[in-house]
């Protein structure tokens, strides 16, 4: 008797204007999705969907009424069916409004919310996922917050400013947070971030001044060594990327071995590679984008697909520009597949298979299936738009004769 792993997944979806939580398990074979309960209502204006690692949790992000205080709705999931249900019936208030969560990397029952220059740490209550507060950690500098990030184990937490401080916090067991050290890159302003898969590099994305006898603004990749024993940074080295004004966005594989630099203006993407002798990004060629006004750059999770999302204009229609990707190298020739309005977000499915991209206007959760580039049949549609998705995947083992 054997025992094959199997899985289910599920999609849940916000509408900002209805304050209701959508959610829908997701075909396997198809990619197509079906409802599986009635929306179930949120906190005023749900703008932010996360499903906590463990799979168990689901919460989202109220803005409502900027002059209230609006909180977090949490709702536990059903591990057999996917339905979710509201956390002791009641959104959690006294959290404030325009802030944002991240969980550990880990299937730790903690939830960091961050605002402002505050993270505050809630632990997460294992029979009905309710939120328990925490202590706080603020920045004391002048800076404003940008972004954050923790090393693979989940022992550092890393966080950025506008004015290039990097602050290193030690992350005990139960997660709170202590602050070691922080540096000064102060020609440095950080845009995203990310550490490679081993713990030992940290890489940021940001801009700088550069050029002689005139400086301009530019966009670089910085790459910091991590000490995995003290978890302190020290800066290695920078990459020019290109001009601030042409290059839209930077996307980093998850190797952080390669780099897609994405200019939305001159309507190209560059292949950047990691020099293992140097340590710095060099260019290996470009592809252009046959499209009128493009506005989002991705690649797939598993390397093999880049999609340009393009918005059209009154008379052209927006599209999906799909790219093969071949040992890290876009390869030219795109296909061009019609969409059925302005994208403005999207998620792919846990298998990489399943593309699902929401719309600025109209509730539509669009699909496409990425081997055959083909729309997914039987979209999702409601009459207000879905302001974000997230996917959750529960794995179960069945025995086998």
């Amino acid at each position: 008797m054997k025992r094959i792993q199997t899985s289910k997944c599920y999609a849940y979806a916000v509408d900002c204007s209805n304050n209701l939580l959508f959610s829908y398990s997701i075909n396997n074979s198809s990619g197509e999705l079906t409802a599986i309960n009635s929306p179930v209502q949120t906190g005023s204006g749900p703008t932010y969907v996360k499903i906590h690692p463990s799979g168990q949790f689901v919460y989202l992000i109220n803005v409502g009424d900027p002059n209230k205080l609006c909180g977090v709705s949490g709702y536990t999931i059903d591990q057999s069916t996917g339905v979710p249900k509201i956390i002791n019936d009641k959104v959690m208030d006294g959290l404030p409004p325009n802030g944002n969560i991240f969980f550990h990397p880990s299937k730790k029952l903690f939830l960091y919310f961050k605002i402002g220059k505050i993270i505050t740490l809630y632990n997460i209550g294992l029979a009905n996922g309710a939120l328990v507060l925490g202590r706080s950690w603020n920045y004391d500098g002048t800076a404003s917050y940008v972004t954050e990030t923790f090393d693979p184990l989940g022992t550092y937490l890393y966080t950025f400013y506008s004015n290039g401080h990097i602050q290193t916090l030690r992350v005990a067991p139960n997660g709170t947070m202590k602050p070691l050290n922080h540096i000064v890159q102060s020609d440095m302003n950080p845009r995203s971030c990310k550490i490679d898969p081993k713990g030992n590099n940290l890489y940021v994305v940001a801009i700088s001044f550069a050029g002689s006898p005139v400086e301009e603004e530019y966009v670089f990749i910085y790459r910091f060594k991590i000490n995995n024993e003290s978890g302190e940074l020290s800066f290695e080295n920078s990459s020019c990327i290109g001009k601030l004004n042409v290059i839209t966005s930077v996307a980093l594989t998850t190797s952080c071995e390669i780099a897609y630099a994405f200019s939305a203006n001159q309507k190209k993407v560059t292949t950047f590679f990691l020099d293992s002798s140097t340590g710095g990004f060099s260019s290996q060629g470009e592809v252009n984008v046959p499209s009128i006004n493009p506005v989002l750059f991705t690649i797939d999770p598993l390397s093999r697909f880049a999609y340009v999302m393009n918005q059209g204009t009154p008379y052209d229609t927006a599209s999906i520009a799909i790219f093969t990707v071949e040992a890290g190298i876009i390869l030219p020739g795109a296909t061009l597949v019609e969409l059925d309005g302005e994208p403005h977000s999207y998620v792919f499915d846990p298998s990489s298979r399943f593309l699902y991209i929401l719309y600025t206007i109209g509730g539509i959760i669009d699909g496409l299936i990425m081997e055959s580039y083909k729309h997914i049949p039987f979209p999702v549609m409601y009459p207000r738009p879905l302001k974000s998705i997230d996917i959750l995947e529960i794995k179960s083992k069945r025995r086998h004769h």
